[in-house]
C-alpha cells in the first residue's frame, strides 16, 4: 500500500520508477541482441588475431536467390571502410599482415589492423570498391582467377594493371580456375599453381606471394603444392567451406594422430562479409578480434 500511495503522491518518485524500468527494458532487449549476434557469428572471442575480411562483389545484388548473399552494396561498403578508418584500423597487404599476426603471437601489444581481400576479381571491383578504397586511403588484396582474366564480368588486364600500380591494391592468386584442385596430382597441382603466379606478376610486374585455396578446397597435398609456389595460403570463409573441409582444417591444425601440422602461413583463415550483414553485424564481428 506505502508504494501505491507514493507513487500517486510523488511525481518524482513514479517518474524515477519509470526511468528505472525503461532502463532495464533496454538492457535486457541489447543484452537479447547481443546473444543473438554472438549465436549468428559465433568466432568467439578472438582478440590477438588479426580480421581478414572476405568480399566477392561491390555491386546492388541482381535477384539471385542462391548467389544475392556474395554482393555488398556500395555505400554500405563505404560505410565499413569508413567506420574501419574512424575506429583507427590499418589497412594492410598480405605481407605486412603476416608480420602483425608473428608479432602478436609472440605476446607484442599491436595496433589495430585489417586486411581487406577480394575473391575472384569481379569487375565491379573495379568499377565500384576501386574508387571508393581510392577515396578513403585505404587497401586491400584482390585474389584473381588468373585464366578468367578478361572473361565476362572479370577484371581486363589494363584494369589490373592499374589497380596494382596504384598501391591501394595487391594483386594475389585464385588458381588458374575457378575449379577445386584437390584431386590433382602433385605435378599438375603444382603447374597451375606456378601458372596462375607467373601470370599475375608478369601482368602487374609485382610478386604474387598469396593464394586463396579455389573454391575453399583444401587438404594436406594442396598446402604442401601451395608451400611450394606461395608464402601464404588463405581459407574460404566458414560459410563456403564443407563440413569435411573444416574438419581437415582443425585435424592438420592440431597435428592429427602425431602428424606435424601444417605452417600456420597456410591455413590463414578469413570472415565472410555479406550483403546481408548490417552495419550492426559487421562492428560486431570486428569488435570481437580486439576484445582487448
Amino acid at each position: 500500500m506505502k508504494l501505491r500511495e507514493r507513487l500517486k503522491s510523488d511525481r518524482r518518485f513514479r517518474y524515477s520508477l519509470i526511468a528505472c524500468l525503461a532502463a532495464a527494458v533496454w538492457m535486457g532487449l541489447m543484452g537479447a541482441l547481443y546473444v543473438h549476434k554472438f549465436i549468428q557469428y559465433p568466432s568467439g572471442s578472438l582478440a590477438g588475431q588479426l580480421p581478414i575480411l572476405c568480399y566477392h562483389c561491390v555491386e546492388a545484388p541482381p535477384g539471385s536467390k542462391d548467389f544475392d548473399y556474395l554482393y555488398v552494396e556500395p555505400e554500405e561498403f563505404r560505410r565499413q571502410i569508413r567506420w574501419l578508418k574512424a575506429e583507427g584500423y590499418r589497412f594492410l597487404t598480405p605481407g605486412e599482415a603476416w608480420e602483425w599476426q608473428e608479432k602478436a603471437d609472440r605476446g607484442e601489444a599491436m595496433d589495430k589492423a585489417v586486411l581487406v581481400t577480394f575473391d575472384d576479381g569481379y569487375t565491379d571491383n573495379y568499377t565500384n570498391a576501386f574508387p571508393i578504397l581510392k577515396e578513403e586511403g585505404a587497401k586491400a588484396t584482390i585474389f584473381m582467377v588468373a585464366g578468367k582474366i578478361g572473361a565476362d564480368n572479370r577484371l581486363t588486364e589494363e584494369q589490373l594493371k592499374e589497380m596494382a600500380a596504384s598501391g591501394v591494391f595487391t594483386i594475389a592468386s585464385h588458381g588458374c580456375w575457378h575449379v577445386d584442385m584437390t584431386a590433382m596430382d602433385e605435378e599438375e597441382l603444382i603447374g597451375q599453381l606456378e601458372l596462375s603466379r607467373e601470370t599475375l606478376s608478369g601482368l602487374t610486374d609485382q610478386p604474387v606471394n598469396a593464394l586463396a585455396y579455389p573454391l575453399g578446397a583444401w587438404n594436406d597435398q594442396m598446402a604442401s603444392a601451395a608451400a611450394r609456389v606461395f608464402d601464404y595460403g588463405y581459407l574460404a570463409t566458414a560459410r563456403h567451406l564443407s563440413e569435411e573441409t573444416l574438419e581437415a582444417v582443425e585435424d592438420m591444425a592440431e597435428g592429427e594422430d602425431g602428424a606435424a601440422a601444417s605452417p600456420a602461413a597456410l591455413r590463414i583463415p578469413r570472415q565472410g562479409v555479406f550483403g546481408y550483414m548490417d552495419m550492426g553485424d559487421f562492428r560486431f564481428i570486428l569488435r570481437q578480434y580486439f576484445a582487448h
